[in-house]
Formats: C-alpha cells, structure tokens, sequence
C-alpha cells in the first residue's frame, strides 16, 4: 500500500474526472484522507511533505529505540526522531545523528 503522499501524487496526474472516479473506489479510511493532500500543489512544501513520521514514548530507551529502527526496516527516509509524552504530546525531537552512538557496530 502507497503512503498517502504518493497516493496524492499519482491521483494528481490524472484529470479531475479520472480522480474522482478512483476516490468513490478507495477504502474508507484512504477516501477519507485523500481530499487533505491533494489540496497542495505537488511542487510547494505542502505538497511535498509526508504525513508519516517515527515516534516513540519518551520514556523507551534510546537502545530500544534503536533496535526498533534497524529492525523494522522502516520504508521511508527519515533524519529526526520523534518523543511524545504518555498522552501524545510532542516532548521532543532528536536528529537519528544524535540518537546513534558513535562507532556502534552494526548487527
């Protein structure tokens, strides 16, 4: 399954019609996101952001975390990671640079 960024790219190459007549025939969920990133231009910031991102509980250890990461085999590129407190909220964020020991092996 496409992330909905790409999803909103593709639908974006065909005319208005086309579009229309694949969102009447996607999943609920996915019909239901779509509307929220075909409102960007494809080439503006909004239209080249993703909606999807890495977080974790602030309170995982940063061992576990990183074992989460490499073992997940997570399918899209990112440089920060996100901590959010027990009720969701943002606590902080920490480039993958900073979080990573220096000179760890890797498995």
């Amino acid at each position: 399954m496409w992330h909905p960024d790409k999803r909103a790219d593709v639908l974006q190459t065909l005319s208005v019609r086309k579009r229309i007549r694949i969102i009447k025939n996607l999943e609920d969920k996915i019909r239901k996101e779509a509307p929220s990133f075909l409102k960007y231009h494809p080439m503006t910031a909004g239209g080249l952001m993703t909606a999807h991102f890495t977080y974790f509980l602030v309170t995982k250890q940063v061992k576990d975390v990183i074992s989460s990461i490499r073992k997940n085999k997570i399918k899209h590129y990112f440089y920060r990671v996100y901590f959010v407190d027990e009720s969701g909220k943002l606590a902080v964020v920490v480039s993958l640079r900073e979080l990573m020991p220096q000179n760890q092996p890797r498995n």
